[in-house]
């Protein structure tokens, strides 16, 4: 396997293969695209974008960072989407959020980047991304960004691991605490995600009676700046009462020391209320709950004291 260049100016690659059959040489070819950058082994095709070849494995990958992508031409004075793209852009730069991003496992933060910009302003679905990155000042600012749909994927495929997700939010806790206010009084809650989507963490569960697959969301605020600390998905229809422990765990893996925690009428069970008290019975975290509705003591307490 070798890749030839064929063309005016060599200006097209083409993978080819040559065997010997019966004394002669036959070469077969499949074309690569046009030729980037002959030096970098860089290609282009519409479909794949900017990217390498790798002969021996037969892989495709990313430019690598020496790679510089053309300027588009000017075309003079646009009309485009701006005032959204560049304040969200300067607020990610100034608060450090941008650090925190580019700190992903992604090869190319100016796809990353254009990619976080559009998820939070655009109520579009990927396919979109490409049409909104070009009708838009990202494309100023990330001129390197590729937002093709198969570039999407591989980049939520390189962060989207369970590993990397725990590492991004270990450092997201660590920036909030240390940036933002050292408070570590939290709100947990969960919440019921869509049923019967086929993802991995998906597993059987009774919801209304009917068995669907099910995954629960599980999160943890900063009760002093409402900003999330973590989050995580927990398999099937777990009940509120059952992702305590899991919420206070994790925290603790990720060296958040909580003072105290507020939770709803959901986690009110006895079992909950221990991992607030130490074996001495004193109570080592504060905490705020709302009580259940049909507790039959509690109803008989307001009774008595309703005069």
């Amino acid at each position: 396997m070798y890749i030839a260049y064929q063309g005016a100016d060599r200006a097209y690659a083409y993978v080819k293969e040559s065997k010997r059959i019966n004394g002669k040489v036959e070469s077969k070819g499949t074309y690569l695209g046009k030729v980037a950058d002959k030096e970098l082994g860089v290609f282009y095709t519409p479909e794949r974008g900017f990217f390498t070849y790798d002969v021996a494995t037969g892989q495709y990958g990313n430019p690598p960072d020496a790679f510089l992508h053309p300027v588009e031409a000017d075309h003079g004075n646009m009309c485009m989407n701006f005032g959204g793209i560049f304040f969200l852009n300067a607020f990610l730069h100034r608060t450090g959020m941008m650090e925190l991003i580019d700190s992903l496992p992604c090869p190319s933060k100016d796809s990353l980047r254009a990619l976080v910009l559009f998820y939070i302003l655009s109520p579009f679905a990927s396919s979109y991304a490409e049409s909104w990155f070009h009708a838009g000042f990202a494309k100023m600012l990330y001129p390197g960004a590729r937002l093709a749909s198969q570039r999407i994927s591989e980049i939520l495929e390189a962060i989207g691991c369970p590993d990397s997700v725990r590492a991004y939010q270990k450092r997201h806790a660590a920036w909030v605490l240390g940036r933002l206010a050292p408070d570590t009084s939290i709100l947990v809650d969960s919440t019921a995600l869509e049923n019967s989507i086929d993802m991995a963490l998906a597993c059987p569960g009774v919801h209304k009676g009917k068995v669907e697959f099910c995954r629960r969301f599980l999160g943890v605020v900063q009760q002093g700046s409402g900003m999330p600390l973590f989050f995580k998905s927990v398999s099937g229809n777990t009940l509120d009462l059952a992702t305590l422990q899991n919420a206070l765990d994790t925290a603790e893996a990720m060296d958040i020391k909580v003072s105290s925690c507020i939770i709803d009428a959901g986690y009110n069970d006895l079992y909950n209320f221990d991992l607030f008290y130490d074996h001495n019975n004193s109570c080592i975290t504060q905490y705020i709950t709302r009580n259940r509705s049909n507790n039959k003591e509690y109803k008989q307490e307001i009774e008595s004291i309703l005069d």
